[in-house]
């Protein structure tokens, strides 16, 4: 099966868990409404595809990670819901939509956004297919990328990016880790605990760097492409506009050679993880 084929295939998955959810909150009132409009927009659901692709290499079966694949997107939503508010990156626009905010109001979008926090924590505590050690493993997982995700965010609000003040390299590598690589590593970290009940030993820790190698070449590919669309490079958090084009270029090679080598020991099984590996390198949105 073909890249797009299989991606394809798996974003379906995904689109369906989301159809689901949206039913499920139909009755909520304007807090429904705002979590079906955020979940509904339109994405490429790379970090569930991501865990999809982890648990086929560990030869789990689909429905083993179904909810914690919906879990690991409906934490990426909260976290695009609440940036895009006015007091942190003030967005009007995400993926070509309206967002959560400027349809449903401040109050409702900051509201939803825990509400889809909780639900995240909800789905694997009552996952009864996970034994109650590797549930709780996951949840102290997803909180711990919770926590980052809001350091993360702290160190985007409080430092400044524009100055050439010294440390600011190493901040901004924190914060790519913290904002988005801790998703990815959470994305492919799960199918191995479970495959392995809660001992994921090499093959977690295979994934985990796997994980946050691939984030990281994600943003700095999304930097990338922002400066090719002309978007003012002094402006936020750009790697190109702090390093320079091609500091960011050979940063994205090594790192695709570190994600490559991590992936060598599982041979053919991994075949699709190193497609996904080369589709975040090449990718054009």
């Amino acid at each position: 099966m073909s890249l797009s084929s299989k991606y394809k295939q798996l974003a379906e998955r995904t689109e369906s868990l989301l159809a689901q959810e949206c039913e499920r909150v139909a009755g909520k009132g304007a807090l429904g409404s705002c979590i079906r409009h955020s979940i509904s927009t339109p994405g490429k659901r790379l970090r569930p595809v991501l865990c999809f692709a982890a648990a086929e290499l560990f030869g789990l079966p689909l429905e083993r990670v179904d909810r914690y694949a919906l879990a690991i997107e409906l934490l990426h939503t909260a976290s695009l819901v609440h940036d895009d508010l006015p007091a942190l990156d003030d967005d009007d626009m995400r993926r070509g939509h309206p967002t959560a905010h400027t349809v449903f109001g401040e109050g409702v979008a900051l509201l939803s956004g825990d509400y889809l926090i909780a639900r995240t924590f909800s789905l694997i505590a009552s996952d009864a297919g996970l034994s109650s050690g590797v549930r709780a493993t996951l949840i102290e997982l997803l909180s711990d990328v919770t926590m980052d995700l809001c350091e993360g965010q702290v160190i985007d609000l409080q430092t400044d990016f524009g100055s050439s003040g010294e440390g600011r390299e190493e901040q901004l590598r924190i914060c790519h880790l913290k904002k988005t690589a801790v998703l990815f590593r959470a994305a492919v970290v799960a199918p191995a605990i479970i495959a392995w009940g809660g001992r994921g030993g090499a093959e977690e820790a295979a994934m985990g760097e796997f994980g946050l190698n691939l984030g990281l070449i994600f943003q700095l590919r999304d930097d990338l492409l922002d400066a090719q669309e002309g978007d003012p490079e002094g402006d936020g958090l750009s790697s190109v506009a702090i390093l320079g084009r091609a500091r960011v270029e050979a940063e994205v090679k090594e790192l695709e050679e570190k994600v490559l080598r991590v992936l060598d020991p599982f041979g053919e099984r991994a075949a699709f993880l190193r497609e996904l590996c080369y589709f975040v390198v090449s990718r054009d949105r």
